[in-house]
C-alpha cells in the first residue's frame, strides 16, 4: 500500500497543475509543439500511474484480501456444502447458466485461495460455455470441466470467426461429453463439420435461427443419434433436417415452432416412440405432402404424461389453386394418433374451406368423412374440456373467427385454447353446443361469449343463434361506437328482453343463465327508459319460469349504481350505460 501511496502523492501536484487549465477540445490543433509533448507526458504519466496501480492490487491488495477473506466463517463452511452454494450461485434451477456466470466463476475464484482451490477442484462449475465467452476463459473451462457433461451454447453469426472455430474445435473434440447443445444462427458449412457427428451423450438439443434462408441438402444434427434426448426444440429452421435416421425414446420435451418441410409420418412415428412426453407443442409448420396418410397405421398411444399439447398453424405445403388438399390437415392426423389425459392444456387452430392453403371442408367432415374430425369432436377434447369450468367464447362473424378457451381470469385444472377460421357459423354454433353439453352428472361449465359485431343488423344472428345456451353467464358485444345504428341497438334490447319458443314448444327467457352484459359501444346511447322496459320485460314476461334478480348493478356516465328488485324506476335517470349485472 506504501507503493501506491508514494507514486500517488507525486503524481497528485501533477495532476493538479495540468486540470487548472484544461485545454479546450477546439484548441488542440492550435497548440504548439511544447504544448503536445507535454499533453503526451501527462498521458504517459496517467498510463503509468494506472499500470503501477493494477501492479500494487495484484501483488499486495489482492493477497492481503485473500487472507482476510480466508478468516470468515464462511470459510470454515465444509467442501462440499460450499460447493452445492457456488452451484446455486452459478447455475440456475432451469438447469441454465446464470447471466453474470463468467464474472460470478471469476470473482469466486479471486476470493481466497481456499476458493481458487475449491474451484479448480469442482469441474462441474466449468461446464456451462457459450461461443462469446473470452477465449482464455473457454480454454481453462474445457481443461477444468474434465470428463463432466458439458452445456454448450453456440451462437455462430455473431462471434468472430477466428474465436468461433476456436470455440468449435475444443468443443467437437469433447463431443462425447455433450448433454446440452444450443445452435442459433448456424451456417450449414458449421453444421457439416461440427453437428453432425454422433454425441452419445446428448439429453437437449435446440436449434433457432433469425433468417428464413434455406439449405441446399439435409443435415442429420448429431446423426439422428438422440437415445438420451429429453428436450428437443426446434424454431424458425429451414434447413433440410434429416428426420428419418432420428432415434430417441426418452423424450419429455418436444417443441418445433415455425419450420419447413417436415415428414408427418416421421414426425408421427417419433410421437408414438415417445410415451413419456410431458410437453407436445407444434405450431407454424409446413409439411410435405404425403399420400400415405389415410388412416392410423396402429393404435393411438396414450400419452398418459402430457401436459401441453399444442397444435396451431400446421399445414401442407400445397399450392390451393392448383393442387387442392385431398386429405385432412395435419392436426387431424396427429389427433388420431394420441390419446392425452384429462389435466392436459390444449391449444389448436383449424381452418375452414377459405382458410390457409385451403384447408377442410368442417361440413363435410362433421357428417360424412369416414374419418371424424377428433380434433373437433367431443370424443377427443372430453379429457381436457370436461375439466373447464370457465370458457370464453370469442366469435367474430365479420372475419368467419372463432376461439374457445378457459377463462384465465378463473382457476381451474386446465388450460385451453381453439382457433378455428373461414368456419360456417351454424358449425360453429353446433361445436360449442357440443363442448360445453356434458354427460349427466358433470357440472356444466360457464361460458363468457365474446361477439364482435359490425354496423349492419345481420351480425345479430350469430348472437340468436346461442339465445338457447345455458352455459353463457355473461355477454360482450364489442363494435366501434360510431357504427351503431339503432337498429342493431334496439335490435340488442329485443334480443335479450323478449322470450322465444323453443324447438319443444316451450316458452324461454333467451340466454337464461345471464348474469352481466358488458356492451358499451351499443348500450351508451340507449335511453335509461329503454334499458328498464329491457329489464322488465325479461324477468317479467308471462308464462316464462325465470329466477328474477335480487339486485340489478348498472354501470352508467356516474359509476355503478345497485337497484333492489322490482325499485327500478332510478334507472329512467342514467344515461351513457356500459354494463348491467343481474345479482
Amino acid at each position: 500500500m506504501k507503493t501506491v501511496q508514494q507514486f500517488a502523492d507525486r503524481c497528485a501536484e501533477d495532476f493538479v497543475n495540468s486540470f487548472h487549465q484544461p485545454i479546450k477540445p477546439q484548441e488542440l490543433s492550435n497548440m504548439d509543439d511544447d504544448s503536445q509533448d507535454h499533453m503526451k507526458a501527462f498521458m504517459t504519466t496517467l498510463d503509468s500511474f494506472q499500470e503501477c496501480f493494477k501492479n500494487a492490487v495484484r501483488r499486495i491488495i489482492v493477497p492481503h484480501l485473500r487472507q482476510r477473506n480466508a478468516s470468515l466463517p464462511i470459510s470454515k463452511l465444509p467442501f462440499e456444502l460450499m460447493q452445492r452454494i457456488f452451484h446455486a450461485t452459478l447455475i440456475l434451477e432451469s438447469g441454465e447458466r446464470h447471466e453474470e456466470y463468467v464474472t460470478t466463476l471469476l470473482t469466486l475464484r479471486s476470493v481466497s485461495e481456499a476458493w481458487r482451490d475449491l474451484t479448480n477442484k469442482t469441474p462441474t462449475l466449468w461446464t456451462h460455455l457459450s461461443s462469446g465467452d473470452h477465449p482464455s476463459f473457454i480454454s481453462k473451462a474445457f481443461e477444468s470441466s474434465g470428463n463432466c457433461p458439458l452445456h454448450l451454447m453456440c451462437t455462430v453469426r455473431r462471434a468472430e470467426r477466428f474465436e468461433l472455430e476456436l470455440f468449435l474445435d475444443q468443443a467437437l473434440a469433447r463431443i462425447h461429453c455433450w448433454e446440452s447443445v444450443s445452435i442459433h444462427d448456424p451456417e450449414g458449412s458449421d453444421l457439416r463439420k461440427y453437428f453432425e457427428h454422433p454425441a452419445p451423450r446428448l439429453k437437449r438439443l435446440t436449434l433457432t435461427r433469425e433468417s428464413w434462408d434455406t439449405a441446399d441438402s439435409n443435415f442429420s444434427i448429431c446423426g439422428g443419434s438422440w437415445e438420451l434426448a429429453e428436450e428437443i426444440r426446434i424454431k424458425t429452421w429451414f434447413y433440410e433436417l434429416d428426420w428419418g435416421g432420428v432415434r430417441c425414446r426418452r423424450l419429455r420435451i418436444l417443441n418445433i415452432h415455425t419450420c419447413g418441410n417436415l415428414d408427418l409420418v416421421l414426425l408421427i412415428g417419433i410421437i408414438q416412440e415417445n410415451k413419456y412426453l410431458e410437453i407436445l407443442k407444434l405450431e407454424d409448420i409446413e409439411f410435405t405432402p404425403t399420400p400415405s396418410l389415410l388412416q392410423p397405421s396402429r393404435p393411438p398411444i396414450v400419452l398418459s404424461h402430457l401436459r401441453a399439447l399444442t397444435l396451431v398453424k400446421l399445414y401442407f405445403n400445397v399450392d390451393p389453386d392448383f393442387d387442392p388438399p385431398s386429405q385432412d390437415p395435419p392436426a387431424f392426423h396427429i389427433s388420431r394418433n394420441i390419446r392425452f389425459p384429462r389435466c392436459t392444456d390444449f391449444s389448436s387452430s383449424l381452418y375452414g374451406p377459405e382458410g390457409l392453403h385451403g384447408k377442410i371442408d368442417l361440413e363435410y367432415l362433421t357428417t360424412s368423412s369416414p374419418h371424424p374430425p377428433d380434433i373437433l369432436s367431443l370424443a377427443s377434447l372430453a379429457t381436457a374440456l370436461s375439466a373447464a369450468n370457465s370458457l370464453v367464447a370469442h366469435l367474430d362473424p365479420p372475419s368467419e373467427f372463432a376461439r374457445l378457451t378457459t377463462d384465465d381470469g378463473v382457476p381451474q385444472s386446465v388450460k385451453f385454447s381453439v382457433y378455428i377460421w373461414s368456419a360456417p357459423q351454424f358449425f360453429l354454433r353446433s361445436w360449442i353446443g357440443d363442448v360445453v353439453t356434458r354427460m349427466p352428472g358433470e357440472p356444466q361449465p360457464e361460458m363468457k361469449l365474446v361477439v364482435r359485431l359490425e354496423r349492419q343488423a345481420s351480425g345479430l344472428d350469430t348472437l340468436t343463434a346461442f339465445k338457447d345456451c345455458e352455459a353463457v353467464t355473461e355477454l360482450s358485444v364489442l363494435i366501434d361506437p360510431w357504427n351503431v345504428s339503432e337498429e342493431i341497438r334496439d335490435g340488442l334490447l329485443h334480443l335479450l328482453a323478449m322470450p322465444y319458443t323453443s324447438g319443444s314448444g316451450t316458452i324461454r327467457t333467451p340466454f337464461p343463465s345471464l348474469r352481466r352484459i358488458d356492451a358499451p359501444g351499443l348500450l351508451q346511447g340507449a335511453g335509461g327508459n329503454a334499458i328498464l322496459d329491457m329489464i322488465k320485460t325479461r324477468f317479467n314476461a308471462p308464462g316464462v319460469n325465470v329466477d328474477v334478480p335480487e339486485t340489478i348493478v348498472v354501470h352508467g356516465w356516474g359509476g355503478k349504481e345497485g337497484f333492489k328488485w322490482p325499485d327500478l324506476d332510478g334507472i329512467r335517470e342514467m344515461h351513457a350505460f356500459r354494463e348491467i349485472t343481474f345479482v
